[in-house]
C-alpha cells in the first residue's frame, strides 16, 4: 500500500489487496488481530474503488469487510465505534445500503465507551460529541432510504443513551443529607422533577406526528 501510494502503479494495489486477503484467511476467528485485518482490507478495496476504478464489487467487499470487523471478538469498545465511523464515513459518501447496519453498530457502542471512561468528564465528552448527532445522521439516513420506523428506533436510541449516560452521573444525596438534611431533600425533588420533565413532551407515534418529525428532519438536512 505504501509503495501504492508513492508510485500509483495498479498493480501495487492489487497486490496489496490480495495478501490482505490472505492474511484475513490466515486468522481465525480468536485471533486479537483480526478485526485489523479486516480493516486494511477494506481500506484497500475502497483506494481501489474510489482511485482506480469504480467498480461496485470492491465497494461491496470494503463494506462488507467492515461488518466481519466489527463483529470481531476481542476488541474494545472504542476500537468498535472506530471501525463503525469509518464504515459509516464511506457508507454515507457512496450512498451504501449498508450504512443503516454501520449506523445500527455505533450506536451500541457508545454507551460501552461513555460507560468506560475513566472519569465523568470524559463520559460527558464522548456522549455530547456522538449520542446526539449520530442518532440524528442515523435518522436521515433511514429517511432517505425508506425506512421510517427505523429513523424513529435511531432517535429514541439517541435519547435512551444520553439519559442513561446522563442519569448515571448524577452524584449521590448521602453526603449533603448528613449536612443539610431540608437542602438535601429540596435538591432531590428537584432532581425528580427534572428526571420526569425529560419524558413529557415524548411525541405520540401517530402518522400525523411522524410526517412532522420527518418533515423537520428533512429541513434540518
Amino acid at each position: 500500500m505504501t509503495r501504492f501510494q508513492t508510485g500509483h502503479q495498479k498493480a501495487d494495489l492489487d497486490e496489496a489487496i490480495s495478501l490482505h486477503r490472505q492474511t484475513v484467511k490466515l486468522r481465525p476467528s480468536l485471533h486479537p488481530s483480526r478485526s485489523l485485518s479486516f480493516v486494511h482490507l477494506g481500506n484497500a478495496l475502497l483506494t481501489r474503488s474510489e482511485q482506480v476504478h469504480q467498480l461496485q464489487s470492491d465497494l461491496d467487499e470494503a463494506m462488507s469487510s467492515y461488518l466481519i470487523a466489527s463483529q470481531c471478538l476481542f476488541q474494545s469498545p472504542s476500537s468498535l465505534l472506530g471501525i463503525a465511523k469509518r464504515w459509516i464515513n464511506h457508507a454515507d459518501k457512496n450512498q451504501h445500503i449498508s450504512a443503516i447496519d454501520a449506523y445500527d453498530i455505533a450506536l451500541q457502542a457508545l454507551p460501552q465507551v461513555a460507560a468506560l471512561s475513566f472519569d465523568v468528564q470524559s463520559r460527558q465528552e464522548a456522549l455530547a460529541a456522538d449520542s446526539d448527532g449520530l442518532a440524528w445522521d442515523a435518522s436521515r439516513c433511514a429517511i432517505r432510504a425508506g425506512k421510517l420506523e427505523k429513523a424513529i428506533e435511531f432517535l429514541e436510541a439517541g435519547r435512551s443513551i444520553f439519559w442513561t449516560q446522563v442519569l448515571s452521573l448524577r452524584s449521590p444525596f448521602n453526603q449533603l443529607h448528613d449536612i443539610e438534611l431540608e437542602l438535601a431533600d429540596r435538591m432531590r425533588e428537584l432532581s425528580t422533577e427534572l428526571e420526569l420533565g425529560s419524558h413529557r413532551d415524548v411525541p405520540i407515534e401517530i402518522p400525523d406526528n411522524q410526517q412532522k418529525l420527518f418533515i423537520a428532519l428533512v429541513k434540518n438536512g
